[in-house]
């Protein structure tokens, strides 16, 4: 039984110093480089809608531009365009804005947002709602990632999960 707690607080010791390892690193790193830190990207995606008697799922894509205060905060702004949702009943596109809190880890960077989606629904007026996400980060090149992110979004009373890709330039 002693042992069985032995490898499981080691395990535990490695699983916590892990992160903290690769944010020493990152620190390292960033203490080189000026902050703010720039970035943009483009990609695609897809996404799955239902509600308010809508049920689709299609392709969509986006453009968005960020900058990192803190080596753990930064904000981004992004045009998504979802395009016909559910056969033309909806043609959504629109313009957000998130704060985006992310944890360093060397190699990769998962992170969360929240922010808020001004939408144009082309068939059914505009609005506003909150969305949120999360996703991973992994470095290509020396300014160069690639994204894997997931967000929730509102159109009224139609949710739409989607899923992105997407290629990203640090300046």
């Amino acid at each position: 039984m002693k042992k069985v707690r032995l490898v499981g607080l080691a395990l535990a010791g490695a699983l916590a110093a892990a992160p903290m390892a690769g944010f020493a690193q990152y620190q390292n790193r960033a203490s080189t480089e000026s902050v703010p830190n720039f970035y943009g990207g483009i990609g695609g995606g897809y996404y799955w809608a239902d509600g308010g008697g809508v049920d689709d799922d299609s392709a969509a894509w986006r453009a968005y531009a960020g900058a990192n205060f803190l080596p753990w905060l930064g904000v981004e702004g992004m045009y998504a365009n979802f395009g016909e949702i559910d056969g033309g009943s909806l043609d959504v596109d629109g313009w957000g804005l998130a704060a985006v809190a992310q944890w360093p880890i060397a190699g990769f960077l998962p992170y969360v947002k929240l922010g808020n989606f001004w939408w144009d629904a082309d068939a059914g007026g505009d609005g506003d709602d909150l969305f949120g996400g999360a996703g991973v980060r992994f470095n290509l090149a020396e300014h160069v990632d690639l994204r894997v992110e997931y967000n929730r979004f509102e159109f009224d009373d139609v949710d739409a999960d989607t899923a992105w890709v997407d290629v990203q330039y640090r300046f």
